[in-house]
């Protein structure tokens, strides 16, 4: 049976986690909640309704961006396929209600963002060899420092987080050492 394909507008609820993988990509882990807001018919107020929190799990290019982008707090819509997942930690067991998000964007209904494009180069630009071995030092809006790129192994004692990646040839742009 295939998987329920859902689309969540809410907020993070917790810190964007960024995880190295086996296969050396990167897993971004993450919380959202979703409240309903409800309008009363008799007054026209509005209320907030029940909230509901689901995990949240991106891979690859779309985990290394989340986390150079998102925030605690930041609205967001994502989108993927919806599962439930049991869980028993020896005191207590449960389910939960994860997506595995395709996709994650900030929603723009009630915040504005600029939108950088700095770790981008034009096909032309690397073509023609432009930038060839440079690196940028720059912070971008959470403070994670970014600098030039690294093959590093992302399981190793020299880990680095890539925080940029070109969105044509996946080469990592910039990147910063892996908190342990």
């Amino acid at each position: 049976m295939d998987d329920a394909q859902v689309t969540v507008v809410g907020r993070l609820a917790t810190k964007v986690e960024l995880l190295p993988s086996k296969d050396e990509t990167f897993v971004a882990k993450f919380r959202v909640a979703q409240t309903q807001r409800r309008r009363a018919a008799d007054t026209g107020e509005w209320h907030d309704g029940e909230t509901s929190f689901f995990q949240v799990y991106c891979y690859r290019q779309v985990a290394t961006q989340v986390h150079a982008s998102l925030a605690k707090g930041d609205p967001v819509i994502v989108q993927g396929r919806l599962q439930i997942e049991s869980w028993d930690n020896g005191e207590r067991s449960g389910h939960s209600v994860v997506i595995r998000a395709n996709t994650v964007g900030a929603n723009l209904q009630w915040d504005h963002i600029h939108v950088d494009r700095s770790g981008r180069r034009r096909k032309d630009d690397r073509e023609a060899g432009e930038n060839a071995g440079a690196e940028e030092q720059h912070s971008d809006h959470h403070g994670h420092g970014q600098i030039g790129a690294s093959n590093a192994d992302p399981t190793g004692d020299d880990a680095e987080i890539p925080l940029g990646v070109d969105t044509e040839t996946g080469e990592v742009l910039h990147t910063q050492p892996l908190a342990g």
